[in-house]
């Protein structure tokens, strides 16, 4: 079984290896800052933008996952925005436009419910087949234990290129937020992620 840590609209490296496995995602670890627990990538004119869930501060106290709430804040405009500035003219921005509107204009008080629904969002959109199964307590052991690989950055996966938004005049980037996968290719993501070498 492999686990992966809760996640908003989670990367390529998160779904490939949710689509390769058994998976449980586990929603009773202690949060970690600075890491893609209430962040996620997408590509804009300008590069790279990682866009921030903003989160009440836990003043030191470990505090799982579960039970992180999201700060009173106007994220959801500015992520939408970004969203549509950075996606407005790729391909499939169309076919996803009214979900995306739907979930941003939607109330979360918790960090975990944007998760789940941002996720269950790309699955449904896409038609992955996938389902998510959470952990009703803290993970001890699994046979393949992915938390610690959504940190920082990823080493050692090569992610195949495909035609990205604004690829006329930035590089490509990869294991972004699969936001962007399913913007330039549609339904062709699913085949797009069983192609990734995964490894331990």
């Amino acid at each position: 079984m492999t686990t992966l840590p809760a996640c908003p609209f989670p990367n390529v490296y998160w779904f490939a290896n949710a689509m390769a496995s058994q998976t449980v995602v586990d929603e009773y670890e202690n949060y970690i800052k600075q890491s893609w627990r209430n962040r996620y990538r997408i590509l804009g004119v300008h590069g790279a933008i990682d866009l921030t869930i903003p989160v009440v501060g836990q003043d030191g106290v470990k505090t799982p996952v579960k039970d992180i709430r999201i700060a009173p804040d106007p994220w959801q405009r500015v992520h939408w925005h970004t969203i549509k500035s950075a996606y407005g003219k790729s391909p499939f921005f169309l076919h996803f436009e009214a979900d995306l509107a739907n979930l941003f204009s939607s109330k979360f008080d918790f960090l975990v419910d944007f998760d789940r629904a941002s996720t269950d969002l790309i699955i449904e959109a896409i038609g992955l087949d996938l389902q998510v199964v959470t952990s009703s307590e803290y993970i001890q052991e699994t046979t393949l234990d992915l938390r610690p690989r959504f940190k920082g950055s990823l080493k050692g996966i090569e992610f195949p290129e495909y035609v990205q938004t604004f690829a006329d005049r930035l590089p490509f980037l990869e294991n972004a937020s699969l936001l962007d996968l399913i913007m330039n290719v549609g339904p062709e993501a699913q085949g797009y992620l069983k192609k990734i070498k995964l490894t331990s």
